[in-house]
C-alpha cells in the first residue's frame, strides 16, 4: 500500500512511500522517486541501517517530504523514532536524526532551512536545523501526531492529531498550541 505522495518542486518526479507502517520490516525500498511524466524509477531510498534481524529487512516510513530545492528527502521511520535526510541525487542517507520517542512525520519548511518532526506516541514535536542538522526547538503537544503541515509562509505548524489539529506559531521561541476541535 502507499502510505504517502510527494510532487518535487518542478512537478517532474514523484516521491512515493511504500509500506505499511503497521507491518514488520521488509525487503522491499520503502521509499522511490518516479518520472512524474513517464512513470519511470528514477532511484530507490534505503534506510541505513537494517530493520530488525534480517540484516537486508528495511523498515516502513510512515511520512516522507522532499526539500523544496528538491535536492533531499526526509523520512520518519516509526520503528526506529529515527528521521532519515536522504540525499535525491545519489540516494545516500546523509544525516539521521534521533528524534524524541517515535517519529510519525517528518516535513521540510517552505525556505528548506528546517525540518520538523512529530512523534506518533506522546505527542512530541521537533524542529531541526538541515545546516547542521542539530534540533532547534522541541515542543509538547500532549496527543499522538499523525501528520505535520506547513503553511505556505512557514509561520504555521499544523499538526493533526486522532481528535484535533493543533496549530504552532513559528516564529516564536515559546509556542503554545493553539486547538481545533473537529468534533
Amino acid at each position: 500500500p502507499v502510505i504517502s505522495v510527494a510532487f518535487s518542486p518542478d512537478g517532474g518526479s514523484l516521491l512515493v512511500n511504500a509500506g505499511d507502517v503497521r507491518s514488520a520490516p521488509t525487503n522491499e525500498t520503502p521509499v522511490r522517486l518516479w518520472n512524474a511524466i513517464t512513470g519511470t524509477l528514477l532511484r530507490d531510498f534505503r534506510t541505513s541501517k537494517p530493520c530488525g534481524s534480517d540484516s537486508k529487512a528495511q523498515c516502513p516510513v510512515s511520512q516522507v517530504s522532499i526539500s523544496p530545492d528538491g535536492l533531499h528527502l526526509a523520512g520518519a521511520v516509526l520503528a526506529t523514532g529515527q528521521t532519515w535526510v536522504w540525499d535525491v541525487r545519489t540516494g545516500a542517507v546523509i544525516a539521521e536524526l534521533p528524534t524524541v520517542r517515535s517519529t510519525g512525520s517528518a516535513v521540510f519548511s517552505p525556505d528548506g532551512s528546517r525540518i520538523v518532526t512529530g512523534s506518533r506516541l506522546q505527542g512530541v514535536v521537533q524542529i531541526w536545523d538541515t545546516v547542521s542538522y542539530q534540533p532547534l526547538l522541541t515542543m509538547q503537544a500532549d496527543d499522538d501526531i499523525r501528520l505535520l503541515v506547513f503553511s505556505p509562509d512557514g509561520s504555521r505548524l499544523l499538526a493533526m492529531c486522532p481528535d484535533d489539529v493543533r496549530m504552532w506559531d513559528t516564529t516564536t521561541v515559546h509556542a503554545p498550541p493553539e486547538r481545533a476541535r473537529g468534533r
